[in-house]
């Protein structure tokens, strides 16, 4: 005979320990003082703020330390949502932190003593978590350590001692503190431009700048807005400025609720390739920017992951703008090609050059009106509108690098780009065949 069990229930619930280590496995340093981040953007957003307000963020190999003037975390807040795992309440303001993990996921990847507080105006209070709670399997409660009336300014700040060692090392570093400004200038321009500073040890991080060439008769961007159930989409394309070497901001930005979820994206994700897009591989491609935003009240409905470093592609709402963003590339990126490789008779330089030369240039945020875009289309050596850009194609092959370099010697000029190699002997052959394009 069996022995018999002790209950006829089964306790399946995790360890703490287990919980919290599994918890904090997957996630970048970096990403943990996003998601602190977010925390304070979202005080902005749910306390209904104007204005610029301020989150800075300070870090050794003994502390790190995240500070906000946004408003406060609400008293009453503390009990269903700031440290359940997963959300009680439904979300019905365009947050950025939505599945209830992240401030609980980056304040245990970096220490064992946390010290929280917090002041929305009304009171003030913090909350200790210590190694002691961390080890108990049997304690998941927590408890204020200290409450009063309110100080007279709202804030909120998060003080972690007793650092990781693995963490502690990567503060100490000059090379993390310059990736963390890099990934926060990529992650939050618009909220900075438009909401918030954002400082590292006492510096403000500058955003980028998502500029467009535009002018009245040649060029405007594309901008175009519609709705799919609770999501709004917004889609902006069109010719960054600066020269092709030189551009960083290009390819597709993909936001949700304003935060960036994929920058500089040239693959199928967002368009590009597959049987319907064009393949991201010529220098000129560099002049194309898109940017598509997602936004509603539930955030939940979003297309984003859970680490909000991709996107859902398989969510209905992203693949209906899918087909937005691959026409829209296909159409602006085949003028880029057509200017980059059609010479101007008069400079001999390609018309490229000249087309995108003096243009002045419009921010995203001061483009207010929908259009379909206006785009100059390069025929020879003549650019017009509305010519019809289907007659125009590639053509590519790979010959032998000795007998290319006897072809371009004997065009006369050794120095010439494969490129220019292939329009002379392609040239060279229609004359010789006498094909006309009639």
């Amino acid at each position: 005979m069996p022995k018999s069990l002790p209950s006829s229930e089964i306790d399946a619930s995790p360890t703490k320990s287990f919980f919290i280590a599994t918890l904090v496995r997957d996630i970048q340093l970096t990403d943990a003082v996003l998601d602190l981040i977010d925390n304070s953007i979202d005080g902005y957003i749910e306390n209904k703020l104007k204005g610029r307000k301020n989150i800075s963020v300070n870090f050794s190999k003994d502390q790190f330390v995240i500070e906000d003037d946004c408003g406060g975390i609400k008293k009453e807040n503390i009990y269903d949502k700031v440290f359940r795992f997963g959300m009680l309440k439904e979300v019905k303001v365009k947050t950025i932190g939505v599945f209830g993990v992240g401030m609980k996921r980056a304040i245990f990847k970096m220490g064992k003593n946390i010290l929280i507080e917090s002041d929305d105006g009304h009171d003030y209070y913090s909350i200790r978590i210590n190694e002691k709670w961390i080890i108990d399997e049997e304690n998941w409660k927590l408890s204020f350590e200290k409450e009063t009336k309110s100080k007279g300014k709202p804030m909120t700040r998060i003080t972690i001692t007793e650092l990781y060692s693995g963490i502690s090392k990567e503060f100490d570093t000059v090379h993390f503190e310059n990736t963390l400004r890099e990934k926060i200038k990529n992650t939050y321009s618009i909220l900075i431009t438009e909401k918030v500073t954002i400082n590292v040890k006492n510096i403000p991080v500058e955003p980028y700048e998502f500029n467009f060439l535009s002018e009245n008769k040649k060029f405007k961007p594309y901008h175009k807005k519609f709705n799919w159930g609770e999501v709004e989409v917004e889609i902006y394309a069109g010719f960054t400025p600066g020269d092709i070497w030189e551009v960083k901001t290009y390819g597709w930005y993909v936001f949700c609720n304003d935060r960036l979820i994929i920058r500089n994206d040239t693959t199928t994700k967002t368009g590009w390739g597959g049987s319907d897009g064009k393949i991201y591989h010529y220098a000129e491609d560099n002049k194309f920017l898109g940017l598509v935003f997602f936004r509603s009240d539930n955030p939940i409905s979003l297309p984003w992951h859970t680490t909000k470093e991709d996107i859902q592609e398989d969510s209905p709402i992203y693949r209906k703008a899918q087909v937005e963003m691959r026409s829209v590339t296909n159409l602006f990126v085949e003028v880029i090609r057509l200017a980059g490789r059609t010479k101007d008779k008069e400079t001999g330089d390609t018309i490229g050059r000249s087309l995108f030369k003096g243009i002045t240039e419009i921010a995203r945020k001061d483009i207010k009106e929908e259009s379909k875009g206006i785009i100059p289309v390069v025929k020879g050596d003549i650019v017009y509108k509305d010519a019809p850009i289907s007659k125009w194609t590639n053509i590519s092959y790979s010959k032998e690098k000795e007998l290319v370099k006897k072809v371009k010697k004997k065009l006369g000029d050794s120095s010439m780009s494969n490129r220019s190699v292939g329009e002379k002997t392609f040239d060279y052959y229609i004359e010789i065949e006498e094909i006309t394009n009639d």
